[in-house]
């Protein structure tokens, strides 16, 4: 049995998109986190979030975002 992490990305002030509003994404990956947004629009760079922030342990808040990480098991 494989686990996987997944990264929840969830916005304080939602945006739209197709006309409607969403606050909440999901990623395979800390890295791919950045291909959709930019460290402005979830105030911490990259580097940060890979070097200082342990998701496993603990979900990281600031004004702009919360990131959780949760591990499902793959079959």
């Amino acid at each position: 049995m494989k686990q996987t992490k997944i990264y929840h990305v969830e916005l304080r002030e939602p945006i739209v998109i197709d006309g409607e509003p969403q606050k909440d994404f999901y990623f395979g990956s800390k890295a791919a986190i950045y291909g959709t947004f930019s460290s402005k629009q979830i105030g911490i760079t990259y580097n940060y979030l890979r070097s200082n922030v342990r998701l496993d342990t603990q979900e990281y808040s600031n004004s702009k975002c919360i990131i959780r990480c949760n591990s499902q098991d793959l079959f």
